[in-house]
């Protein structure tokens, strides 16, 4: 890691190895979780940086959990689209 006092989004998501939505999940998910806004911008500390890597397990498995459940509400409305149309079919045929 550089000898820096702030980091930038760019540095920190590439230093540990995430993308900038993780980051600004991390900085919502974590009330203690705190950084320096100036015009803006996100600048970290290397107090930040060691944050994210301790943290970073927690939000990966937390997202992995909710997969399933997304996969799960995406498969219900497929089933339902269908249905409409099977309905939407009948009622045509027999009008």
């Amino acid at each position: 890691m550089l000898n820096k006092k702030y980091y930038t989004i760019n540095e920190v998501t590439t230093f540990c190895k995430i993308h900038s939505h993780q980051l600004r999940y991390i900085e919502k998910r974590f009330s203690n979780f705190v950084i320096l806004k100036i015009k803006g911008r996100r600048y970290y500390t290397n107090e930040n940086i060691e944050f994210i890597k301790l943290n970073l397990h927690l939000t990966k498995i937390q997202s992995q959990e909710a997969l399933p459940n997304s996969y799960e509400m995406l498969k219900k409305i497929d089933n339902l689209i269908y249905k409409f149309y099977q309905v939407k079919m009948n009622l045509c045929l027999t009008n």
